[in-house]
């Protein structure tokens, strides 16, 4: 399931459960297995290509229909994914600012260079642990871009999600190994220590076992 946020107060009342009682999101906030943010900026490029998949548009190599509602399909009961967009009320991304976004990157403990991108998480009060998909890393240029790219895309990432979804505490570490078994990583920067999908620590005292953990993700064999 997909839910508009139109801020970053919106996206903690979601989260934390401070909206209307009869909202579809309330019954099953907390029955999710993953639960996401999907970002993107006001900006050109792949940001514009992935704001017109979902309103419609001239985007990436031409027209896309909006897919919204498909999206919305898509995702399931296992997932809910929280799109950094407000189309039902009317604020689409061409009005937000890009530090709207950037913050809540920041409040997911994601880097702004993640953008646009995915922070999947499990906890929706905590999510002190989150995985960060970088979408550059993954889908072609914008100006290669097609629409049956995307919609692949995320069939693709909503299959691994229904597949990880019964695993218990170990479901994230399982999704960041199919993200990173699909796409391996293609570009060389050493803070990386994974593939596409990257770790993210909210809470600092946390930090030196999450590195640990990526880092026997890539090399099972790792001393410690």
């Amino acid at each position: 399931m997909s839910a508009p946020v139109g801020s970053l107060k919106n996206l903690r009342d979601l989260l934390e459960g401070r909206i209307s009682p009869t909202s579809p999101y309330n019954e099953l906030r907390d029955s999710y297995a993953f639960y996401s943010v999907l970002m993107y900026t006001p900006n050109n490029g792949l940001n514009e290509a992935l704001h017109k998949y979902m309103v419609g548009g001239e985007g990436g190599t031409g027209t896309f229909n909006a897919h919204a509602e498909y999206f919305n399909a898509l995702t399931g009961q296992n997932w809910l994914v929280a799109v950094v967009e407000d189309i039902s009320h009317g604020k689409r991304i061409e009005e937000f600012k890009p530090e709207e976004v950037y913050n809540i990157a920041r409040f997911l403990g994601a880097r702004v260079d993640s953008i646009p991108g995915i922070v999947f998480f499990t906890e929706p009060k905590e999510h002190k642990e989150t995985l960060v998909l970088g979408l550059r890393e993954i889908l072609p240029d914008a100006k290669n871009l097609t629409e049956d790219n995307l919609t692949e895309f995320f069939q693709k990432i909503t299959g691994m999600v229904d597949d990880c979804s019964q695993l218990g505490e170990l479901r994230l570490h399982a999704l960041s190994k199919a993200i990173n078994k699909e796409w391996p990583k293609t570009r060389t920067f050493g803070e990386w220590v994974s593939g596409a999908a990257t770790w993210s620590v909210a809470n600092g005292k946390d930090i030196l076992e999450s590195i640990s953990l990526a880092i026997k993700l890539v090399h099972p064999y790792a001393s410690g």
